[in-house]
């Protein structure tokens, strides 16, 4: 009988298959490169607008995402190992943002901004942050959920116990 760890060893073809799958998914992107990189040169189609919008992604990406482990990391494992009032409750409100379609949130920020004054507030890469994190934190939060629950007992009181909990 095969061993389970067969997966685990490394395969020449691995790296090979991890090339052509992202190949295959940013290959809609390549005739738009092409027709860039030959109509005005590479450089020139990189402009500063382009430069920074690229940098606000980019740092919207790596806050939303610290944000969504974190926050998402830590509430999946208390609501996975405690038992406590309302965290069923917490469950079910942490889950309503992923039946939203995602634009909505970003929607519904910016009219809530406009409407009650506190746009200004957190404008720019700290809302977009707040509304990629809405979306994340329950991700996140679920699926360490999901993890926690095929702990045994003896794992999560030794859990307890190396936290310092009596």
């Amino acid at each position: 009988m095969a061993s389970v760890l067969l997966i685990e060893r490394w395969a020449w073809w691995r790296p090979l298959g991890v090339s052509l799958i992202l190949a295959l998914a940013s290959a809609p992107a390549f005739p738009l490169l092409w027709r860039a990189a030959n109509s005005a040169g590479l450089a020139d189609s990189l402009t500063a607008a382009f430069r920074s919008s690229l940098v606000n992604s980019i740092q919207v990406a790596v806050l939303a995402g610290t944000a969504s482990l974190v926050a998402g990391l830590t509430l999946g494992v208390l609501a996975g190992i405690y038992s406590f009032r309302f965290r069923t409750l917490m469950l079910a409100l942490q889950a309503m943002p992923l039946l939203l379609p995602s634009h909505l949130l970003a929607i519904g920020w910016s009219s809530a901004g406009i409407r009650f004054g506190f746009s200004e507030l957190l404008p720019g890469v700290p809302g977009c942050v707040l509304v990629f994190s809405s979306i994340g934190v329950p991700l996140v939060l679920l699926t360490t959920l999901a993890s926690c629950g095929s702990l045994s007992e003896s794992q999560i009181e030794a859990a307890r116990l190396s936290g310092g909990e009596r």
